[in-house]
């Protein structure tokens, strides 16, 4: 049965990002496992643990050099990512993208 941690993994080994398709190709999941696996991504996406890019591919954002951390706004306007892994280097953000970040939010840039 396909469940979370076995997903993670899968694209934890994965050497690019691969859209639903290639997904269930690579796995070899049947129809019903499909369904779960779409679950499982939308889930995994919203908690932001995958990223889903533009053209619809997902794979970790440590393989796509994006950095997950928490908003530090400035009163001016702009503000920095604090990265959760403390080896990575704050990130600047202008103002104008912000995107209507505030304090705390956790984002990834």
């Amino acid at each position: 049965m396909i469940d979370k941690e076995s997903v993670l993994k899968f694209f934890s080994a994965c050497s690019r990002p691969l859209s639903f398709k290639e997904t269930i190709s690579q796995m070899g999941l049947d129809r019903k496992e499909a369904r779960r696996l779409r679950n499982i991504l939308q889930g995994l996406v919203r908690s932001g643990e995958l990223i889903m890019t533009r053209q619809g591919r997902y794979g970790p954002p440590e393989e796509m050099s994006l950095v997950k951390g928490y908003f530090e706004a400035h009163r001016d306007g702009y503000g920095f990512v604090i990265p959760e892994d403390p080896g990575q280097r704050d990130v600047f953000v202008p103002s104008k993208a912000t995107l209507g970040a505030m304090e705390g939010d956790r984002v990834i840039v």
